[in-house]
């Protein structure tokens, strides 16, 4: 009774959530997919996902990453089932047809930046010539956690092929990163021979009790020229 009690208070969370469509989230404020379907029963989801005790005050998301299976993709989650590696209740919600695979990746890429912060996929310099030296570009690094979480600490920034931190930015290693807020860092691009000239900026935070994160990476692109 108590599995079902669960069943039937999700499916309810779940369909008014999935009515509200996938507008993006302010920075540190949930999808309203997550906030429907996980917030309002986070001792639930605690069940299975733990309570990182790093975070012990938050009710955001940051309470139920504490395992890799809170980011699991819907095909990976539904592979589970019946594998009594899940939940009851949980089987029941994933296979409501309205639960879409699309939606439950909404939610997954919302806990993936709560671990791991928030960065553009990739910046792209305009061309510039070999033995020269770009303007700077930003790169915007955000901390998806509750601002009542304890801090984040960027553990390193790197930045690799023809291109350096310029000075200006405000993210620094091993200093505080206050949750709902973000840094930038300013990358030039100085291209060494001609054609296409590719780097990565990764930024990692650090690990804490219960949470493990992984490094976001900015890909960086830019064409070099004779002069």
């Amino acid at each position: 009774m108590l599995h079902l009690w669960k069943y039937r208070c999700s499916r309810v969370l779940v369909c008014a959530a999935l009515s509200f469509g996938l507008a993006g989230p302010a920075v540190g404020k949930p999808p309203k997919e997550f906030s429907m379907f996980f917030g309002q029963r986070v001792q639930i989801c605690q069940g299975c996902h733990g309570a990182p005790p790093s975070l012990p005050h938050s009710d955001s998301a940051s309470r139920i990453v504490a395992t890799g299976a809170a980011t699991k993709s819907g095909a990976e989650m539904r592979k589970l089932m019946g594998s009594k590696r899940l939940g009851v209740a949980m089987e029941l919600v994933l296979a409501d047809p309205d639960l879409t695979d699309d939606k439950l990746e909404t939610i997954r890429l919302y806990l993936v930046k709560v671990r791991d912060g928030d960065a553009p996929a990739a910046l792209e310099f305009p061309q510039t010539q070999v033995g020269a030296t770009s303007e700077p570009l930003v790169v915007t690094i955000v901390n998806e956690r509750a601002a009542r979480d304890p801090p984040a600490t960027v553990a390193s920034i790197r930045i690799t092929g023809d291109y350096a931190m310029a000075p200006g930015g405000t993210c620094s290693a091993n200093g505080p990163f206050k949750g709902e807020s973000s840094c930038v860092v300013n990358v030039r691009f100085a291209p060494k021979s001609k054609g296409t000239r590719s780097g990565r900026l990764e930024f990692l935070f650090a690990p804490t009790p219960g949470l493990t994160p992984k490094a976001r990476v900015t890909k960086l692109t830019g064409v070099g020229v004779l002069p």
